[in-house]
């Protein structure tokens, strides 16, 4: 268990940063659990990078769509009512 604020602090800096868990545990030298601990006792927080990640998303470009099924077409229902 850690007890030196000083540095749980400079763990707190580096999570913050966006060093892994395992990047923190190997500078730090405490174990890989104690810092998912330490994260997940003070509920430490940092900014998503998800946005950063799907902003370059080319997975459909340039694809418009189909024209869509014929007026009564019935081949994706599931049940009817009869």
């Amino acid at each position: 268990m850690i007890n030196d604020s000083n540095k749980i602090s400079k763990i707190k800096k580096d999570y913050i940063n966006g060093k892994t868990y395992n990047q923190i545990a190997k500078k730090h030298d405490v174990t890989y659990n104690e810092v998912i601990y330490l994260v997940r006792k003070n509920k430490w927080k940092r900014e998503s990078n998800l946005s950063k990640i799907k902003k370059g998303n080319q997975n459909a470009k340039g694809n418009k769509g189909g024209p869509g099924a014929e007026k009564g077409n019935t081949r994706a229902l599931k049940t009817r009512r009869v």
